[in-house]
């Protein structure tokens, strides 16, 4: 994905579930550390743009990869954006912060998500 000044959170989002089926991201006002949660009043709106958060000086790519551990995905956008991010599994019906399991790929969360659908049905 391409992400430059005027991308929105709401785009890195919808690239990012597309990408990973039973995962989304979130993104917070302040950072927090490995296998922490953020607080849910420091959830930011889907509406601003990358400028408004952060300045960076040129489009740049971000790429995500099934292999990636949670951690990796988040600290990578905080690295390259600034953006302080938390990834969401979906198990059921319900969204769950990933916190606990920073250290499982993407592919593994997906796998439990799917699973977790299956059961629920």
């Amino acid at each position: 994905m391409i992400i430059t000044q005027n991308t929105l959170l709401s785009e890195i989002k919808t690239e990012f579930s597309a990408q990973f089926e039973g995962l989304k991201l979130a993104f917070f006002k302040h950072s927090h550390g490995y296998t922490e949660s953020s607080s849910k009043r420091d959830i930011l709106t889907e509406d601003g743009t990358i400028e408004k958060l952060n300045s960076i000086s040129s489009p740049l790519t971000l790429n995500w990869e099934a292999h990636m551990t949670v951690a990796e995905v988040e600290r990578n956008l905080e690295k390259h954006l600034g953006l302080h991010a938390q990834v969401f599994c979906k198990l059921g019906h319900t969204w769950i912060e990933t916190s606990k399991t920073d250290d499982y790929t993407l592919e593994h969360q997906m796998a439990r998500s799917k699973e977790s659908q299956t059961a629920s049905t």
